[in-house]
């Protein structure tokens, strides 16, 4: 039209100006739309947070030290009261100072709640729970908290240096102390070969890091806050069989004279345990050791006999 002079030059700029103007917002808007739906889902979760009824922390005990002495009596619990089944169901056991606890059971049979119980995350809704022979509600949550160590299965870890991510918990830590808790979590000779040592940082979340790697930092970001009751939730998952071995033997020292819980369902993470208690939809049904479980039929016998299988 422009050629057959039936247009300006410069109505076809125009024309092509007004073109433009309408498609870029057009292209705006599915942004907008796609990110509509995440501001939704983030203001749920904000919401929640702020919705949340305030936790109360003080408590007459302050837990200064703890011995590491547990007892549950008969525990039932459930997360909210319009659930329709509980999480726990009449658990029932004991374990006395130093000892090492395996936690085994299929996803969901009740392993992380004992945990959460321990913490007073949560409260039981009937039955007792002890701590070096008081009522676990009568400690100060904020103490007891902080004598209770935990590695959970996917770690945390911030965007900065390795050796502020060990010492998050106690950054004034000397560097000795830090080089040991590295030792013990089987990191140290793997942080030495990274070409800015402890210096080196971490991205966010770890992303620079493998997955085995990140567990062994936060094991070691635990171990150095020497807490009384250490709580392992499958620690090792990521790492391979030796690895694990080379753990479990710089581990020894730092669980001696010191309560652990392992959550594992890897039969050479449990093996060595005092008692390993089997959990299967929110019941105990199997407690001994490993040679007494062997001998019984059941779930411990069951994984065992497959992972013997596939080694």
């Amino acid at each position: 039209m422009t050629i057959q002079q039936q247009i300006t030059v410069g109505e076809l700029v125009t024309f092509f100006t007004y073109t433009w103007m309408i498609t870029m917002p057009m292209r705006q808007l599915g942004r907008v739309i796609s990110q509509l739906g995440m501001t939704k889902v983030a203001l749920e979760r904000l919401s929640a947070i702020l919705d949340a009824p305030a936790e109360t922390y003080e408590g007459q005990l302050q837990a200064q030290s703890l011995k590491g002495k547990i007892q549950f009596d008969d525990v039932w619990f459930k997360y909210a009261d319009d659930d329709p089944e509980y999480a726990l169901q009449g658990v029932s056991f004991s374990v006395a100072a130093g000892e090492k606890i395996a936690l085994m059971g299929a996803t969901g049979a009740g392993k992380s709640s004992i945990i959460a119980l321990l913490m007073r995350f949560y409260e039981p809704q009937r039955g007792t729970i002890l701590i070096d022979d008081a009522a676990s509600h009568r400690y100060d949550k904020t103490s007891l908290r902080s004598r209770i160590g935990v590695v959970l299965q996917k770690p945390f870890l911030f965007s900065t240096s390795i050796a502020k991510n060990i010492a998050y918990a106690r950054p004034r830590s000397h560097e000795q102390d830090i080089y040991s808790a590295a030792s013990a979590a089987a990191i140290h000779d793997i942080i030495d070969i990274f070409a800015d040592g402890y210096d080196t940082l971490v991205g966010e979340k770890g992303v620079t890091l493998s997955g085995g790697q990140k567990q062994r930092i936060a094991l070691a970001r635990t171990l150095l806050e020497k807490p009384d009751i250490l709580v392992l939730d499958d620690t090792t998952s990521a790492v391979d069989a030796e690895t694990e071995r080379h753990i479990q033997e710089e581990l020894i020292a730092q669980m001696s004279n010191r309560t652990t819980f392992i959550i594992a369902n890897r039969i050479s993470s449990v093996a060595d345990a005092d008692q390993i208690l089997v959990f299967e939809k929110g019941k105990l049904v199997q407690h001994g050791t490993h040679r007494q479980l062997l001998q019984q039929e059941g779930f411990y016998k069951r994984v065992y006999d497959v992972q013997q299988q596939t080694t």
